[in-house]
């Protein structure tokens, strides 16, 4: 019971501390740090976005035009649709 205490008190520390997530049983989370402040987060990715925009898989809602937007919209009430169907 000691030996854990004495591993476990001092991991627990270091989390809450550097908010770095240890890994120590198998299926547990992965050891890496911990992402705590979405905003950062959120405007990291969007500069990456423009730094490489060659590389942006998939056209954001807003910069569809609305005869574009439109069709999607349709193209997803009929898949919908078709799903609910099928089942």
């Amino acid at each position: 019971m000691l030996i854990f205490l004495i591993l476990l008190v001092p991991i627990q520390i270091i989390k809450e501390l550097f908010s770095y997530n240890i890994k120590i049983f198998p299926g547990g989370a992965p050891t890496e740090k911990i992402l705590t402040d979405k905003e950062k987060f959120r405007a990291r990715m969007n500069a990456l976005d423009m730094k490489y925009p060659a590389k942006k898989k998939t056209s954001r809602w807003e910069d569809l035009t609305p005869e574009e937007q439109n069709l999607v919209r349709i193209n997803r009430a009929a898949t919908a649709k078709a799903k609910a169907n099928w089942k």
